[in-house]
């Protein structure tokens, strides 16, 4: 049986979100959607509740507090094949990949998102050393003219 191996370790940070919590491991981050407000949020924006999704670092491109006009903020991780923002907040509040933050005191939900950064940035330092002493992968040009 293939699958996702989770190691059991500690979460690094734990920040708590309108129906539900994120959780930041060294590995990989967690989106835990708990209780009736997830099931009230995704039944109005139409879609499947999704109860827990789980993004590898090493996959993980952009971690981000989207600020609606209308709506409440709501977290989002983007990743290759993430769903894409359709410009609707609700919709895209409710997706896999989002969670709706808190109403008033979203401090601890900003330190969550700098250590996540943090952590990428470490994860893509190491991996461009590895394949080849620190040299970028993409947009290389040769020292040629033609």
């Amino acid at each position: 049986m293939g699958g996702l191996v989770v190691k059991r370790t500690e979460p690094l940070i734990v920040a708590k979100a309108l129906g539900g919590r994120i959780e930041l491991y060294s590995d990989r981050i967690c989106i835990v959607r708990v209780g009736i407000i997830n099931y009230l949020l995704n039944f109005i924006g139409g879609r499947v509740a999704v109860v827990e999704s789980v993004f590898s670092l090493e996959r993980v491109s952009g971690v981000a507090v989207v600020r609606p006009i209308l709506w409440n903020d709501y977290l989002t991780v983007t990743y290759p094949g993430s769903p894409p923002q359709v410009g609707r907040p609700l919709i895209d509040a409710t997706a896999e990949n989002a969670i709706f933050l808190g109403f008033f005191d979203n401090r601890h939900i900003h330190r969550l998102v700098n250590l996540t950064r943090d952590l990428i940035s470490a994860s893509t330092k190491v991996r461009l050393a590895a394949n080849g002493n620190g040299r970028r992968l993409d947009n290389h040009r040769s020292d040629k003219t033609s």
